[in-house]
């Protein structure tokens, strides 16, 4: 099950509620050990429990606001790992240091958590592809807000708080990932060693496995390179960056049929290629009259086109110069299919706006090896060429062109189509009092939102600067209002963090249906408009129509 909680605000004040009752408790028990430790006989055990002890505090600390506590138990916990090798009392100046630290971890509990941002609205999920996410983690307070955090992005969690049952439950069910602390009630290694052993026993090869821990020292993090871990983040653990590579290891979503166009005056071959091609699982489409590839190229996203190379109305050479006038169609891949021998004549038609030749008579098996190989080619590069650096979603110049194809399909098909305009509100403050790197978390994190929450048909892209774009198709006006506000109140509830403490961000956005008349500029118009009215009328709101 995905996180369905309708008042996510509320969960996480219980949370944070919960943890500041329980934190005395926990000051206490630290207290009683170090009193043991240091009146009584000298016991590694005693001062592995303390350590223990401590380094919860420094891990989950800031998550629940005790950003001061937090790092004031980092600093006792540097000194307790200094102390763990040894079987015999420390000095008394290392005990005095240490002394200093534990005044400073208490002073900073007792001075309360720091201000929490206001609370959001009431998240509503959108279906989604959920993932699902082991987290072994036994400090429960901070795993829980790691369950809420991620469920935001559709991940489903799974809590071991100890290495118990977690190889069983990998058995039975593969998760898409697993979240490991390295200490653990069985042992300072518990996590490496746990996943250890499981990859000793089970295929976990196609499971990324990440490492969370209070330890930063090069033992942890050779021990749990060597269990196999993908990736290792130092507590407190900002969310956004352990989604972030989430998002990166489990991201295996399935290749779009691949989308070709064929050329050629032989009718029965044509649509002999075109079957065979969409029996291996593309969308191909045969022509036999080239005047109509123009008109066709418009409306549809073609990924590489088989022309060939002689005709009657025109040649194949003849068609691919007339494309390539088009700037729109510059890097369309175009592959001549001919039985031309010569290779003279076969370099020439390649200098002339072609790309590659394939040799006719080609057997069904070849055809579909030699179409798959170049098209997926064309499309990494296509990708490459079309993506945002930083958020990996279409540019600006990319989103038109994909509009208006949509645009036309829909109005061939007399089906809707909206265009919604996002705009993070006050993205110069986040900058200018969290820093650039902040800022670009934030974006990053939209992206992310965005990419898991709309559907696999829509299209998403980052208009410029901390504005986004996204294509609903086959959607009205008000569906695409309503599975954009979700997304809204979602984003509007996620904690970043930065060194000053955590922070939310909001955004604004208008929404614009296309109707008959409609072209790529006047529709960009009309929700850029609305999106204006959104940031006139306060903010963290969508306008759609002529409301407000």
């Amino acid at each position: 099950m995905t996180v369905t909680e309708e008042n996510y605000q509320a969960e996480l004040a219980a949370l944070r509620a919960e943890y500041a009752t329980e934190l005395p408790k926990r000051l206490s028990e630290i207290d009683a050990l170090w009193q043991s430790l240091k009146s009584g006989p000298w016991s590694p055990e005693s001062l592995k429990q303390l350590h223990l002890q401590v380094h919860r505090l420094a891990g989950a600390g800031t998550t629940f606001g005790y950003a001061e506590m937090s790092q004031a138990a980092r600093g006792l916990e540097k000194r307790l790992i200094a102390w763990l090798p040894e079987t015999e009392r420390p000095d008394a100046e290392s005990w005095h240091a240490a002394r200093a630290r534990l005044e400073a971890l208490v002073a900073a509990a007792g001075a309360g958590p720091g201000p929490q941002s206001e609370a959001a609205a009431s998240p509503r999920l959108a279906p989604m592809a959920s993932r699902l996410i082991y987290l072994v983690e036994d400090d429960l307070a901070l795993a829980e807000d790691f369950r809420l955090q991620l469920g935001r992005f559709g991940y489903t969690v799974r809590v071991f708080p100890s290495t118990e049952g977690v190889e069983a439950a990998v058995a039975e069910q593969r998760p898409d990932a697993m979240v490991l602390d390295v200490m653990l009630p069985e042992g300072d290694l518990a996590g490496p060693v746990l996943l250890r052993d499981m990859r000793a026993r089970l295929d976990l090869d196609e499971v990324p496995v990440v490492f969370v821990s209070a330890r930063d020292d090069f033992d942890a993090r050779l021990a749990a390179i060597r269990a196999g871990a993908d990736a290792y983040y130092h507590k407190p653990v900002d969310p956004v960056f352990l989604l972030d590579r989430l998002e990166h290891l489990t991201r295996r979503e399935a290749d779009d049929p691949f989308r070709v166009l064929i050329v050629d005056d032989e009718a029965a071959l044509a649509e002999h290629y075109a079957l065979v091609l969409r029996r291996a699982g593309m969308k191909a489409t045969a022509l036999t009259d080239p005047r109509h590839v123009l008109e066709w190229l418009s409306g549809n996203d073609v990924e590489l086109l088989l022309t060939d190379l002689y005709m009657p109305v025109c040649s194949g050479m003849e068609l691919a110069r007339l494309i390539r006038q088009d700037d729109r169609y510059l890097s369309l891949p175009i592959v001549y299919l001919s039985t031309e021998q010569a290779l003279e004549l076969q370099l020439k038609a390649m200098s002339l706006a072609g790309d590659d030749f394939i040799g006719k008579p080609i057997d069904d098996r070849h055809l579909v090896a030699a179409v798959s190989i170049r098209a997926r080619r064309a499309r990494e590069l296509r990708t490459l060429m079309s993506q945002d650096s930083l958020t990996g979603l279409l540019t600006h110049a990319r989103l038109k062109e994909r509009l208006e194809a949509e645009l036309a399909r829909g109005q061939r098909n007399d089906s809707p189509l909206a265009l919604a305009l996002l705009d993070i509100d006050h993205f110069k403050e986040v900058n200018d009092e969290h820093g650039h790197l902040a800022g670009d978390r934030v974006l990053k994190t939209l992206a992310n939102l965005l990419r898991r929450r709309i559907r696999r048909s829509d299209v998403v892209a980052r208009y410029g600067g901390e504005e986004f774009a996204v294509i609903f198709n086959e959607c009205g006006e008000e569906d695409a209002l309503h599975m954009l506000d979700t997304i809204r109140e979602d984003f509007s509830a996620i904690q970043h963090g930065a060194k000053e403490g955590a922070f939310r961000v909001t955004f604004s956005a208008g929404v614009a249906a296309a109707d008959a008349d409609s072209t790529v500029d006047s529709l960009i118009e009309r929700a850029d408009q609305r999106l204006y009215r959104a940031k006139d009328a306060g903010r963290n709101r969508i306008v759609a129509g002529t409301g407000t």
